[in-house]
């Protein structure tokens, strides 16, 4: 598998997906009017744990512009900082936008991706790369939308594409579990020693 996904030729992501900036905000998320719709910022986003949906705030979505309500498939890929993440949208429970630092990619009906692979590709040193020389800013660095765009995106077999989604999510796993154990161990560690220390250690 791997040797066929090195001769995949390459297609720009514009041709793959649309690419659309989150919902306009003047000023900060927090300032605006407690609703129902849910808005999702870039703490909201991680590469290991995906989308922490129940940490997001809930607004009423500001201006008269129509919302760009979150879809299941969308991308969701956040264009400000040291590291720039995509995340596939999985389910969404309930209406759903998301900040304007954030970039909606949304696959056309007759791509041949899946958006958790696309979003697996984005995450990878490549994809990376690429967004590091083409990053503009000097403290905080920022992707326009047409970099976005213009990223080349190798789309092997759908079957292919599936393999390796399974491929990542069994390393997520594992990582998780691997930081469990850890985590685990250290509280273990942390006790022997207060038990040794005695009142001292109070």
């Amino acid at each position: 598998m791997m040797c066929s996904m090195n001769a995949t030729a390459k297609t720009p992501l514009c041709d793959l997906a649309a690419v659309s900036a989150g919902h306009p905000v003047r000023g900060a998320v927090h300032d605006l009017a407690i609703g129902s719709v849910i808005m999702l910022q870039m703490r909201d986003v991680d590469e290991q744990e995906g989308i922490a949906w129940e940490d997001a705030v809930r607004i009423e979505p500001p201006g008269k512009r129509t919302p760009n309500f979150l879809e299941p498939g969308d991308v969701l890929f956040t264009s400000r900082g040291a590291k720039n993440l995509a995340v596939a949208v999985r389910e969404t429970p309930g209406s759903a936008i998301c900040a304007p630092n954030l970039f909606i990619v949304r696959l056309y009906e007759q791509s041949a991706c899946l958006p958790a692979y696309l979003a697996w590709y984005m995450n990878q040193r490549p994809a990376q790369l690429y967004f590091q020389r083409s990053a503009t800013g000097t403290n905080i660095l920022n992707i326009r939308r047409e970099v976005v765009e213009q990223l080349l995106i190798p789309v092997p077999s759908l079957a292919e594409q599936h393999a390796i989604v399974g491929f990542a999510d069994a390393a997520r796993t594992e990582r998780n579990l691997l930081r469990g154990l850890i985590r685990n161990r250290d509280q273990q560690l942390e006790a022997l020693a207060l038990g040794l220390a005695g009142s001292e250690g109070a």
